[in-house]
């Protein structure tokens, strides 16, 4: 959890349209693998310039899993940069839902 990494970038906080969907795969992923899996770089060391799953790493995933991994490496890669920080920020707690 990087909350410097967030505030680094200014604090972003334009959340984009698939932030639900994200939200949901992002706590799917993390039941399974609490250091973030393939997606660690990205969504646990905020590398988020490139979306790059560690596939090389994770050889023997069931299929699911992939499945999971994909959408959400693509959920990502569809989002601007800025997005992509508020997004983690999001499902870290910094940024908290606008009511």
């Amino acid at each position: 959890m990087c909350r410097g990494c967030w505030e680094e970038e200014g604090c972003p906080t334009e959340v984009p349209p698939a932030i639900d969907e994200f939200l949901q795969l992002h706590s799917r992923l993390f039941q399974i693998y609490p250091t973030g899996g393939p997606l660690h770089v990205e969504l646990e060391d905020w590398n988020l310039e490139e979306i790059n799953p560690s596939y090389e790493l994770y050889p023997d995933l069931p299929g699911d899993q992939w499945t999971l991994i994909e959408r959400l490496a693509e959920v990502l890669s569809g989002m601007t940069i800025p997005q992509r920080y508020a997004a983690l920020a999001r499902a870290h707690g910094y940024l908290k839902p606008v009511e």
